[in-house]
């Protein structure tokens, strides 16, 4: 790969740049030092001279990865003329180039795809907001001489193109539609990209790198696989519910490691109620004290005493509080100020008009005041997990709120100080384990999967609980690049053994709504916890596709997971309804080729199907009787 230095470019005065080797002058150089967990940093300040602004590169590399990712800070040190197209520009040796990977959540559901650019231009843009709505900043780019891992990341909106040319294949991105002039003082933020070279296996050269060096710890620690029962419903909460529900699940032998309480527990914004009952007209940084006297917290109490904690739920950035009780919303908070406001976003959701108004990220001081509140809540329910969404795109709000020579400007600001709000919530709990979801997947950008897990990949599971295929092709994706999901485990995951294997993921969520509690099948939910914890301890291990991941309900499903060290692993082989499959061939990958292996199958308490060297079993498989809606966990011991 070319590009040693800092690929950026920009346009400026109708001069564009591109790199640091003409218009700039060298003003400081900083050694490169430990940034802990593999990662060594330094920091390069140019000044470009037509500007007068100061260019500070933040540099990384990753030694034991090949690993290397720039981070720029653009400093106004007095007021500029218009910046435009700032972005990234950098070259991958090779020919016969292809983009390979999935696009975001939402309308395209992290759908595969393999681009082969002799074809054409490979453009992906965001256009709502929210970076991984519809796209999926996370590009493998393989040529004749190179494989790549390319990561554009920013919490916007954002843009990546892709084209073969003679040199090798070039990358374009950057924010999407920056125009703007900056004033005396300001910081304009480019997108962070990265870069990391595979040889074949792209799945495990990334998961081992994000476990190694990204992904968030928990209280200094990998995370663990946890049961989290979520409440089971978002409307008529109640305290004394609540509580009632955890002794239901306590007296049938279901133990959590989490509570997960979602929506349901704010007020309507103008006092310590919410009348509606209804989480979206209101807001939810506040307690509704008329339905949760101690906010929770003799319960957050109880969990922990219990040996577990109480995940809570926010969408800290959105007040909903319908526009005729504006002038109550702001008696009730007389230190809140107008401007906090960044704007509002309408729109029609279920027959309703939804009205709500966008928190400012930017401002320094409305950031301080919504972080304040969100700490009060966490604090009084003695909460130990957050968990924050983010239900509407904000693109119409910045550009909104951008003047002609400004354009990008909003969103830059407001980006960074999400950030920061997550980087304050993380002063305030150090080692906190934090959810990031934004109608499902919607914000699962590197920087944010640095601070937060994506938990909540999507909202289909929420909407269609009994669509085990998608669920299967979900998860599988979604785990090529993040290793620690959750899925549901209500009562259509208890529908058969299909169902029960469907939902299995590094956290599995229990969660029957208060009517169907008393009515449960908690002997089928103690079996799948039983063997979800007997393979567990190899979802953060090396991940492979036995069958390439999709939807049909007509083929077999197939994943496999492997300790790094080699001693465990598990397939779980997935036979829809509509498969006409009656014979499988299991052939597992990653395997030692000179290691014995026992093989055992749950299905039939746990009978030893072979032992054999890894070659054997790589080579020849396992060959499996199967049946249509059904699903095979074989596990596999090294000795």
């Amino acid at each position: 790969m070319r590009n040693k230095i800092c690929p950026i470019t920009f346009t400026y005065q109708e001069k564009t740049y591109r790199g640091f080797d003409t218009g700039y002058t060298l003003l400081s150089e900083g050694a490169y030092t430990d940034a802990g967990r593999g990662k060594r940093t330094r920091t390069l300040c140019y000044l470009h001279e037509a500007s007068h602004t100061e260019w500070r590169v933040h540099e990384s590399v990753y030694p034991d990865y090949g690993a290397r990712e720039w981070q720029v800070d653009v400093v106004a040190t007095a007021d500029t003329d218009v910046l435009s197209d700032v972005g990234y520009e950098l070259c991958i040796e090779g020919q016969n180039g292809r983009i390979i990977g999935n696009h975001g959540d939402a309308v395209k559901q992290y759908a595969l795809y393999d681009i082969a650019l002799s074809e054409g231009e490979a453009v992906f843009e965001n256009t709502d907001g929210r970076p991984t709505h519809g796209v999926f900043p996370y590009f493998r780019v393989e040529t004749d001489a190179a494989k790549t891992i390319a990561v554009l990341s920013w919490q916007g909106t954002w843009y990546a193109r892709f084209a073969q040319t003679e040199a090798g294949v070039t990358m374009k991105g950057g924010q999407v539609g920056v125009s703007t002039r900056l004033l005396q003082g300001e910081v304009f933020r480019v997108p962070l990209l990265l870069l990391l070279p595979y040889e074949s296996d792209s799945v495990n050269a990334w998961r081992r790198f994000y476990v190694d060096t990204q992904m968030p710890l928990m209280n200094g620690k990998t995370i663990p696989p946890m049961v989290a029962i979520f409440n089971g419903q978002c409307e008529g909460l109640t305290a004394e519910r609540i509580e009632a529900a955890y002794d239901t699940y306590l007296r049938n032998g279901i133990k959590p490691d989490l509570w997960w309480c979602d929506a349901g527990w704010g007020t309507d914004g103008t006092g310590p109620h919410n009348p509606r009952d209804q989480w979206y007209m209101g807001v939810n940084f506040e307690w509704d004290y008329s339905r949760f006297p101690d906010a929770l917290g003799g319960f957050g109490r109880r969990l922990q005493a219990d040996g577990a904690g109480l995940l809570l739920w926010f969408e800290a950035e959105c007040v909903r509080t319908p526009p005729e009780q504006e002038a109550d919303f702001y008696a009730y908070h007389p230190d809140f100020k107008p401007e906090y406001f960044l704007g509002t976003y309408q729109y029609e959701w279920c027959g309703l008009t939804m009205t709500a108004r966008l928190m400012n990220l930017g401002d320094p001081e409305a950031r301080a005041w919504l972080v304040d509140r969100v700490c009060a809540c966490m604090d009084e329910a003695n909460a130990t997990v957050y968990r924050q969404d983010f239900n509407i795109p904000p693109i119409t709000v910045f550009r909104g709120a951008d003047a002609l020579d400004r354009r990008g400007m909003t969103e830059n600001l407001y980006c960074q100080g999400y950030l920061a709000y997550l980087d304050a919530l993380l002063a305030r709990y150090p080692g906190m384990l934090m959810d990031s979801c934004a109608s499902g997947g919607g914000r699962l950008d590197l920087e944010t999967m640095r601070r937060m897990v994506p938990l909540h990949y999507s909202d289909h599971q929420d909407v269609y609980p009994a669509d085990s295929e998608t669920r299967i092709y979900m998860t599988q994706v979604v785990n090529h690049w993040f290793p620690y999901v959750k899925n549901f485990a209500g009562a259509p995951a208890l529908a058969d053994r299909y169902a029960r294997r469907a939902a299995f993921s590094a956290m599995i969520s229990p969660g029957f709504t208060f009517g169907e509690l008393e009515g449960a099948d908690f002997a089928t939910l103690r079996l799948l916890i039983q063997e979800w914890k007997s393979v567990n301890a190899a979802y953060l291990g090396d991940m492979y596709d036995l069958e390439i991941p999709d939807r049909s309900a007509e083929t077999v499903k197939g994943y496999q997971y492997m300790t790094r060290e080699g001693d465990f692993g598990f397939a779980v082989v997935l036979v829809p309804g509509e498969c006409p499959v009656t014979e499988y061939v299991l052939r597992p990958k990653g395997l030692d080729p000179t290691r014995l292996y026992t093989v055992k199958d749950l299905n039939r308490e746990g009978s030893i199907l072979t032992t054999a060297d890894g070659r054997t079993l790589m080579e020849s498989g396992i060959a499996l009787s199967v049946q249509a809606r059904d699903s095979y966990l074989i596990t596999l011991f090294a000795k």
